[in-house]
């Protein structure tokens, strides 16, 4: 029996003269359900579309009803010209008349085909959850913990912290002997008062914008020399002294 595919019904089948009759409405559509969908073969004969080939009591057990159901229901369908019957000695043929109506046509696929389609359906599937995990991989890579820019120290007592990119950032706005005594002067001030900095990068621009605007530096050091940790380099003590008494940014 079939199980798969599906049938049309109109809503005008709710004004139908059968409708409340539930034994006729229960057998015409099982009959449209379990019809040959295509034209067949069977013991040499051919079962058309919307035809099949069945007896009373095989209806009588699939639906549940008594022989005597079954036989008033296709009696009340035959009477309204929605059903034929055709009995010979060797079989019984139910013929559902407007099959059409209810079940459009379509090609009947090959065992090739069916092959071929299922193939298909598999190698969509395997195309969706492909892209799926990719999105996936994506995400936990967008996601994942960025580690942040490691920072080195600089000036003689190693208070300054600043990444490759912002001591080259200051290297090429200030010159590298500015930006060095930059570095040594606020190392030096954080040094002596305890004070600390969120930002070293910013507090040295903010520090140069400063002297900018009022005329003073730090004089730049003599010798190129790294500021890092472990290289000796000058301190530039005036800058330090108006740093204490001047409060700092």
């Amino acid at each position: 029996m079939l199980e798969s595919g599906y049938i049309k019904l109109y809503r005008s089948l709710l004004t139908w003269e059968w409708y409340q009759d539930a034994n006729t409405l229960r057998l015409f559509l099982h009959l449209i359900l379990t019809a040959n969908h295509f034209e067949r073969k069977w013991r040499g004969i051919t079962v058309k579309r919307g035809q099949r080939v069945c007896s009373y009591a095989d209806l009588s057990g699939e639906l549940g009803l008594s022989l005597q159901g079954v036989r008033t229901a296709v009696k009340h369908l035959k009477s309204t010209g929605e059903l034929t019957h055709e009995t010979t000695s060797q079989y019984s043929l139910f013929t559902v008349v407007n099959y059409d109506k209810y079940q459009e046509a379509t090609p009947e696929a090959t065992p090739g085909q069916q092959a071929a389609n299922s193939q298909l359906t598999h190698d969509q599937q395997q195309s969706k959850k492909d892209k799926k995990d990719k999105k996936v991989r994506k995400q936990e890579i967008y996601t994942g913990d960025i580690p942040a820019p490691e920072k080195k120290t600089y000036g003689e007592f190693g208070k300054v912290q600043l990444t490759d990119e912002q001591y080259e950032g200051l290297v090429q706005r200030l010159g590298k002997d500015l930006a060095l005594s930059y570095i040594e002067s606020l190392d030096g001030y954080m040094a002596s008062n305890g004070k600390r900095y969120k930002d070293h990068y910013a507090t040295v621009l903010n520090w140069w914008r400063k002297d900018r605007r009022t005329g003073s530096q730090p004089r730049p050091l003599k010798q190129n020399k790294s500021a890092q940790t472990g290289n000796q380099s000058s301190i530039d003590m005036d800058r330090i002294s108006r740093m204490l008494h001047g409060g700092g940014e």
